[in-house]
């Protein structure tokens, strides 16, 4: 349910993420959490295939462009990894049924109803100099 006073972005950011976890419902893919948040980020979906945990960044636009994968800068994959180990970090309690899960890193487009979904999307490594 979204709040009433939201801009015009965060509609348009709530209906893609609609549209991609409906898709992945088709897919049979169990969605566990949406918009994750830490203070030093978010991670849009939550999900688990088979013994999979599925951490997904949901990108949209009116137009089509090969690059949207590409589009998850160095900044917010810097935050994504910190988002997606607090996440670990808080479900991989014993109750939680997601301990020896495996993680990848997904990207969903979102343009009109139309998805396109890349998984296992490698985010980029800081190398320290």
């Amino acid at each position: 349910m979204k709040p009433l006073l939201w801009s015009p972005s965060q509609v348009k950011g709530f209906q893609a993420e609609e549209t991609v976890c409906e898709f992945l419902r088709s897919q049979g893919v169990e969605i566990l959490t949406r918009n994750f948040r830490k203070r030093f980020g978010e991670i849009d979906i939550v999900a688990k295939e088979g013994a999979t945990i599925c951490f997904v960044e949901v990108r949209s636009s009116k137009r089509k462009s090969g690059y949207v994968r590409y589009s998850v800068g160095f900044q917010k994959q810097f935050r994504l990894r910190n988002v997606i180990a607090a996440y670990l970090r808080s479900a991989k309690k014993p109750m939680s049924g997601l301990s020896g899960s495996s993680v990848r890193f997904d990207v969903a487009w979102v343009c009109g109803l139309e998805v396109e979904y890349w998984k296992n999307v490698e985010l980029a490594v800081q190398s320290k100099t």
